[in-house]
């Protein structure tokens, strides 16, 4: 606890790129959980085909993590035996 003339102040640690849950990654990162390179991480993003994020300048990219997973799973293939039950269900 640090003291302050009439107050008293918390001592926390911050994790800048943790707050809020939000857990914020660069290119090379992104790049290594989606399991592609770098190079093939720009393209995905220049097709606007995954979530990113710029700083105000423009010149750094920004990833959320929780975005990506969700990205990743966004496209879920049936099982055989849901789509059989999908036909069955169909068919009545």
């Amino acid at each position: 606890m640090i003291k302050c003339d009439n107050f008293a102040l918390e001592s926390y640690s911050l994790n800048i790129y943790d707050m809020t849950e939000k857990r914020i990654i660069g290119n090379a990162e992104a790049a290594k959980l989606l399991g592609v390179t770098e190079s093939a991480l720009r393209q995905m993003r220049h097709r606007h085909t995954i979530p990113y994020y710029k700083n105000r300048t423009g010149a750094r990219v920004y990833y959320l993590v929780n975005e990506l997973e969700d990205w990743m799973l966004a496209t879920r293939i049936a099982t055989a035996a849901e789509v059989e039950e999908q036909a069955v269900k169909a068919t009545l």
